[in-house]
C-alpha cells in the first residue's frame, strides 16, 4: 500500500458513520450520519454531514485540522475547535478509504466519550 502524506490526502470523500451519543438522560442514543470530508492537502479539513439521532435529523458543518503520522497509514482529524470530535483514522484500500473512530477526551460528567463515531470515508 502506498504511504500517504498530508499533501497527498487531498480531495473530497463521502462518509457514512454510526453515531452513539452518551448523555445523562437518556443514557445512550444511537444514530447514523452521512456526509463529506474535504481535505485541503495543507492540513485543513471541513466536515459536512446530516445526522439522524433517534429520529431527529440535523445538519452540521465543522472545520479543523488533520495530520498524517510518519507511518503514512494513520493520522488524526481534529474538529474540536468548531465543537466537533477528534478522530483517529487509518488509510486503507490503497489510499482510497479512511476508517475512523472518535478518540476525543471523556466527559467529566459521564466519564465516557460523549459521542462515538465509527465509519469510513471513500475517495
Amino acid at each position: 500500500m502506498p504511504q500517504s502524506t498530508m499533501a497527498s490526502l487531498k480531495g473530497i470523500c463521502g462518509l457514512s458513520a454510526a453515531v452513539n451519543q452518551v448523555k445523562l438522560d437518556p443514557h445512550f442514543t444511537s444514530g447514523a450520519e452521512i456526509g463529506t470530508l474535504n481535505f485541503s492537502g495543507t492540513g485543513t479539513v471541513t466536515l459536512t454531514t446530516a445526522q439522524n439521532i433517534a429520529g431527529t435529523i440535523k445538519t452540521k458543518s465543522q472545520s479543523g485540522s488533520y495530520s498524517v503520522n510518519a507511518d503514512g497509514r494513520s493520522g488524526t482529524i481534529d474538529l474540536s475547535v468548531s465543537g466537533g470530535p477528534v478522530l483517529g483514522f487509518l488509510i486503507v484500500a490503497g489510499g482510497q478509504e479512511l476508517r475512523f473512530i472518535n478518540t476525543g477526551t471523556a466527559s467529566s460528567t459521564t466519564g465516557l466519550v460523549d459521542s462515538v463515531e465509527v465509519g469510513q470515508c471513500d475517495f
